[in-house]
């Protein structure tokens, strides 16, 4: 892809995402591959002023119901984009994962979903093939909710109202490919970051119910 196809395609899901409730301050989560897509939502979120959480597949599956109940739940996530991957001899596939960890989909034929497990959640996005039932959105959906005029008037204003010190991306990190340990050299790149536990190089300190296992919160902002 190009540059200007890639903020074609983020102004599409920037549109198309707010057109289904995502605001300034909303926790956007997704499970994709390496694939164009990923690319363009991370500008998307980012116009609209919305937070990224984007989270590597093979740990998502490796460890989804903690995940799922663990951070999802605890960060608050309203919309959830996942990659329809097939069901194989060693994985249940998306549709099913989905149907397990959201009973609730499984009798609300409405894509305006409510979770007791997880409030906040009010969407379900399916990123590749349509073969799934009503009660979820596809990638296609929110591409063209967001190909009007008026859509994408909305994310012009949404910017105009953003802020240099919004949140960007939340990440799932054990911060040493970031960082380096303690023994290690001096990092070359550094990130404002809301905090993480026991490092010296934090700025603030998140809650400790936000850490997962060893694994941290890395918030990154605007700056």
């Amino acid at each position: 892809m190009t540059c200007a196809e890639v903020k074609r395609e983020a102004d599409r899901l920037a549109a198309g995402l707010l057109s289904i409730g995502v605001g300034r301050g909303d926790v956007v989560a997704w499970v994709v591959s390496t694939r164009p897509e990923w690319i363009a939502l991370g500008f998307a979120v980012a116009k609209i002023g919305a937070v990224a959480l984007p989270l590597i597949p093979l740990y998502f599956w490796s460890s989804y119901d903690d995940i799922v109940s663990k951070v999802m739940a605890k960060v608050k996530v309203k919309v959830f984009l996942i990659e329809n991957f097939p069901a194989t001899e060693d994985f249940e596939g998306t549709l099913s994962f989905l149907k397990r960890a959201f009973p609730e989909t499984t009798s609300q034929k409405t894509r305006g979903l409510t979770f007791d497990t997880m409030p906040s959640l009010k969407s379900i996005v399916i990123v590749g093939d349509k073969n799934h039932e009503d009660a979820f959105y596809n990638l296609k959906d929110i591409q063209s909710l967001g190909d009007d005029d008026t859509a994408r008037g909305r994310v012009q204003e949404a910017q105009s109202h953003s802020d240099c010190h919004d949140a960007v991306m939340l990440v799932l990190t054990s911060a040493s490919s970031l960082f380096g340990d303690a023994s290690g050299p001096e990092p070359l790149v550094k990130y404002w970051v809301l905090g993480w536990k026991n490092s010296k190089y934090s700025t603030h300190v998140i809650p400790r119910e936000l850490v997962f296992d060893n694994t941290l919160f890395l918030l990154f902002v605007n700056t």
